[in-house]
């Protein structure tokens, strides 16, 4: 019998916003791979006998490495990944690892809700026609690239959500130039739209949404994006 990866997206922060799949995946647990900041959030609910595996922020190669190591050696597995695990989640990176190295594992995906559906639900913007989603993290994109995706995205008419507004790592900036590049990757995103569009009403309100939105950012109150 083939043993199994489960990955499971634990929703943008609130017990509230976690499925009722994700809660008996981790209520059934043996073992629990998961970044140390997220953790917390779920431990409650694991059986008092789980196994929890921990790496700290940018090993997500680490975890899903170690997930794989178990699920080869004959134990079942969960790897938690925060908001959707397919969006910018765990889910990618476990199907590759185990293509790579030829291991043969079931693999079961449990979604969860995405940060920019929660956001949408707080500023009362719901996304309700065609959309897109963009990171502006340039550590695996070139940001040439990002601002392409940008321009394609305003010129389809597409209601856009911006993730990763932060994309130098941490460790090479100091702390009082962050919230400015942040603030300055937004702008660029609004003076895209602003310049390639009328600013009729119903646009107008996409961009107070998004102007809204970075507030939320910028202030620390909104969910985890990242």
């Amino acid at each position: 019998m083939k043993n199994k990866i489960t990955v499971i997206g634990i929703g943008p922060g609130h017990e509230g916003d976690m499925t009722a799949r994700a809660m008996e995946a981790l209520r059934c647990a043996d073992i629990v791979v998961g970044y140390n900041y997220y953790v917390p959030f779920i431990s409650h609910l694991l059986r008092p006998d789980a196994e929890i595996v921990k790496t700290g922020m940018k090993q997500e190669r680490a975890r899903i490495e170690k997930a794989v190591e178990i699920a080869a050696g004959g134990r079942d597995v969960c790897v938690i990944s925060s908001g959707d695990s397919g969006i910018y989640g765990m889910a990618p990176l476990v199907y590759e690892m185990l293509r790579e190295r030829g291991i043969d594992a079931v693999v079961e995906v449990v979604p969860g809700i995405s940060a920019f559906q929660k956001a949408a639900s707080l500023l009362g913007a719901p996304v309700g026609h065609d959309f897109c989603v963009i990171s502006l993290s340039d550590l695996m994109t070139p940001w040439t690239l990002i601002e392409k995706r940008i321009r394609a995205a305003v010129d389809a008419d597409f209601v856009t959500a911006v993730y990763n507004p932060k994309s130098t790592p941490c460790t090479e900036i100091p702390s009082d130039k962050k919230r400015n590049q942040t603030a300055n990757n937004i702008a660029l995103v609004i003076q895209a739209i602003k310049k390639q569009t009328m600013g009729g009403p119903p646009l107008l309100l996409r961009i107070s949404g998004l102007l809204l939105y970075c507030e939320l950012l910028l202030k620390n109150i909104c969910y985890p994006i990242c």
